[in-house]
């Protein structure tokens, strides 16, 4: 629209003579003050329609927020009602492991106290019981998995410190205590090789002690955390140490179902965007006739001007 308007109101008066008086330049006159007026009414309806189209945008936005809104409370409540209906189930017998367990208590634990969520959680208080307190044969299966970790990361450690020397030491769990074996290697003296160990025994927890044979002979240390201590600190880290009754109030409530006012609210934004529509494009209608006015205008005196170049 700018260059139409710049082409007619100044590129082409510019190389038109000066106008003679009499009836011609009383109508180029006239011309000029009619394509001014059009392209006035053609930025204006070009402005309406223009507002008329965020509006429409605008109400739709709400819509869509609105849905999406009334989606996520549906996730919701499917959510609080499937892990309630899981906790009553793995309150019967227990069966559920501990991550399953330790998950649901958590999930629970976000909304605001109800009777039917507290009762959840009580009836998952037995279960925290008995997984706070395994089988004596999981808790020395489990330590010893983890004991064996530490000393494949020892051996691993020492390989890549001096790779010269890889395989010289053999790390080896019995029972709770880690024995070290560096038969061949004597780069450590006695009180490097006590240090070592010592630092073992700070940085390995669950053994009762760590004994280092080499050429300077038996090095022994007595572990930082002890094997009740780090059994301790694991239950407290897993939160099953402390009781999960009375349970505190989360924060997250539980949105309602839908109603017949949030129906009649989505109708009532589906007939505010009908209208939005609508008015856009009686906007965008107005717009095109005043664009053709105004092109019409322009042709007008462009045919003008030639007429009076002549």
């Amino acid at each position: 629209m700018c260059l139409v308007v710049a082409l007619a109101s100044g590129g082409c008066r510019s190389s038109a003579p000066p106008s003679p008086p009499g009836e011609d330049d009383r109508l180029v006159r006239e011309a000029d003050v009619a394509v001014k007026e059009a392209q006035l009414g053609w930025e204006q309806a070009d402005a309406k329609a223009e507002q008329s189209r965020q509006a429409a945008l605008a109400v739709g936005e709400r819509i869509d927020e609105f849905v999406a809104r009334a989606k996520a409370a549906e996730v919701e409540r499917v959510r609080y009602a499937g892990t309630l209906a899981a906790a009553r189930e793995a309150a019967r017998e227990c069966t559920v492991t501990r991550e399953r367990l330790l998950e649901l208590h958590r999930t629970l634990l976000e909304y605001v106290s109800d009777p039917r969520r507290d009762a959840a959680i009580e009836g998952l208080e037995a279960c925290r019981k008995q997984a706070a307190n395994p089988k004596k044969a999981d808790v020395q299966r489990d330590n010893a998995a983890m004991r064996q970790e530490v000393a494949s990361a020892l051996e691993e450690a020492f390989d890549l410190t001096y790779p010269d020397q890889r395989g010289h030491l053999v790390a080896t769990v019995k029972g709770d205590v880690l024995d070290v074996a560096l038969p061949t290697f004597s780069a450590w003296d006695a009180p490097r090789s006590q240090r070592e160990v010592e630092k073992w025994c700070d940085s390995f927890p669950n053994f009762t002690s760590i004994a280092l044979h080499n050429t300077h002979g038996t090095f022994k240390c007595r572990a930082k955390e002890q094997p009740r201590d780090y059994a301790a600190r694991m239950l407290r880290a897993s939160g099953l140490a402390a009781p999960w009754v009375p349970a505190p109030s989360g924060q997250k409530t539980m949105p309602s179902t839908s109603s017949d006012g949030d129906l009649a609210e989505l109708k009532r934004l589906g007939r505010e965007l009908d209208a939005a529509i609508a008015q856009f494009e009686a906007d965008s209608h107005a717009l095109l006739n005043a664009r053709a006015r105004a092109e019409k205008a322009i042709e007008h005196y462009e045919e003008l001007l030639r007429h009076h170049s002549r």
